[in-house]
């Protein structure tokens, strides 16, 4: 940079030299950004539109870096500004959209972690406990082991009136005749 674009009053429009030693510097410019430079002013007055500067350049790259998620950092140091503040504050409109599209990505995964949560809470209400597999042997163990003596199913339950697979107690002492005659 040779020389910069400054205002005065806010009115006038002058060229002046940079304003630190460190902004005498290069600028890293693509192959692509140098060819649309060449023909720049031909293509505007084509157009027929006002006149394209290179600062608008460096503002529409700006802007198309920051946009891209670009770390505003390097942004700055790309722009070679002296800070980050000066940045922050020319492209504050611009870090306040992807301030709010940070929040809405925060929220969104959020969000979704929540669902993942939720679901997996399901899932695990409809598992059937670990120990499941324990109980059930347990149970068919109680099934297949002879009752102890004297122990009744059904003598300490109170009667509900439902059927039963056992035979009536009458019929249980009858005995039967012998066939043998």
């Amino acid at each position: 940079m040779r020389c910069t674009l400054s205002a005065i009053d806010n009115n006038r429009l002058v060229i002046t030299s940079p304003k630190t030693r460190t902004s005498k510097n290069w600028v890293a410019i693509s192959p692509r950004v140098a060819t649309v430079l060449d023909g720049l002013r031909q293509l505007s007055r084509e157009a027929g539109v006002p006149r394209v500067t290179v600062h608008d350049l460096r503002h529409l790259a700006a802007t198309i870096t920051i946009i891209a998620g670009v770390p505003l950092t390097v942004v700055s140091k790309t722009l070679r500004h002296s800070t980050l503040s000066t940045t922050a504050n020319i492209f504050s409109h611009l870090t306040q959209q992807a301030a709010r599209e940070a929040v809405d990505t925060i929220d969104h995964t959020l969000t979704r972690a929540q669902k993942r949560n939720d679901r997996r809470a399901w899932l695990e209400r409809l598992r059937p406990p670990r120990d499941h597999i324990q109980h059930l042997r347990e149970a068919l163990h109680r099934l297949r082991s002879p009752a102890p003596a004297g122990f009744h199913p059904t003598a300490n339950q109170p009667q509900s009136g439902r059927a039963t697979t056992m035979p009536p107690p009458a019929l249980r002492a009858r005995k039967r005749p012998s066939s043998h005659v």
